[in-house]
């Protein structure tokens, strides 16, 4: 057969052919989607760039936002683990339910590190480059700004079901797609490539942090990244990073309600870089070692591939 072929093939070639199956499957949803979203929204073929944009239809913009989640990651996600693998959900360590422990412990680290990486985040967001290279500084921050932009638009809703949607949409779907994509094959694919889990861990969280075209928050998603693979690492089950992802996401798009709302100060949402920062990330380091610490010390035995 040939899925037999294609499950004998060597990790490097799996890799490829995954990113390959990846990218394929999301150009061909998306301009299906596109074609679409023209009697859906009753937009003209000729407004669709203007639709896209940051000022466009923010209807569209969110129909987009999920279709991209299930185009780019969870779907293709899928088929790769069929293609690659007799026992798919296994293959992407779905198979194992998440311990109450392990759940809690990834919620608490989230919780903890969130000062240490608004910290970070600070420190990043100073990052200058050399003045030949200007012209990228330039763009680059025009592409965070506008991404800026973009997400506050999205975040922006005055209802319980807008948050109920803005929370399936930024929390939910991210933290499944992501994490099947990023951790669930990629990071599985280098491990295997470099037959170290610690690097295969350290390249995927790269990766994940590259793939957000985010620069002035490169550091603080790459250490998330980091820590959300140690979590699949140490668990054996997906959807314990699931869960973290999930934590962390879904609480900038509650906060974010409240404060547009005027419940809650805004100062929570950079909790941790002004005033005394330096002091808070010091405890949240300390606090994250700690429950790195005792994840560490609840792993199984032996890291098993398959």
């Amino acid at each position: 057969m040939i899925r037999n072929f294609f499950i004998g093939l060597p990790s490097g070639m799996k890799l490829i052919l995954s990113i390959i199956i990846v990218i394929l499957f999301f150009l061909s949803v998306f301009f299906v989607s596109l074609l679409a979203a023209i009697p859906i929204f009753g937009i003209g073929i000729d407004e669709l760039a203007t639709a896209m944009s940051i000022d466009g239809n923010i209807d569209f913009l969110r129909y987009m936002q999920i279709m991209q989640f299930f185009s780019l990651f969870i779907i293709p996600s899928f088929i790769v683990a069929y293609i690659f693998s007799k026992k798919p959900i296994k293959f992407l360590s779905l198979d194992i339910s998440p311990k109450l422990i392990y759940a809690g412990l990834a919620i608490v680290l989230i919780i903890t590190a969130l000062p240490l990486i608004n910290f970070l985040s600070e420190i990043n967001s100073q990052m200058q480059l050399p003045e030949f290279m200007s012209g990228i500084e330039a763009w680059m921050r025009a592409s965070e700004d506008n991404t800026g932009v973009l997400i506050k638009k999205l975040l922006t809703v005055n209802t319980f079901g807008g948050l109920m949607l803005n929370i399936f949409m930024i929390a939910v779907l991210p933290a499944i797609g992501e994490e099947l994509l990023f951790r669930g094959i990629i990071q599985k694919y280098l491990t295997l490539i470099f037959k170290n889990a610690h690097v295969g861990i350290i390249v995927a969280a790269f990766l994940f942090s590259a793939f957000h075209m985010q620069f002035y928050g490169f550091i603080p998603r790459m250490l998330l990244g980091m820590l959300l693979g140690y979590m699949l690492l140490w668990s054996k089950s997906l959807w314990v990073p699931i869960i973290a992802h999930f934590t962390n996401n879904a609480i900038a798009v509650v906060t974010y309600y409240y404060i547009s709302k005027g419940a809650i100060n805004e100062d929570v949402e950079t909790f941790g870089s002004d005033g005394q920062a330096t002091i808070f990330a010091l405890i949240s380091f300390a606090l994250v070692g700690t429950v790195v610490y005792i994840f560490h010390k609840l792993k199984k035995d032996k890291y098993s591939e398959i």
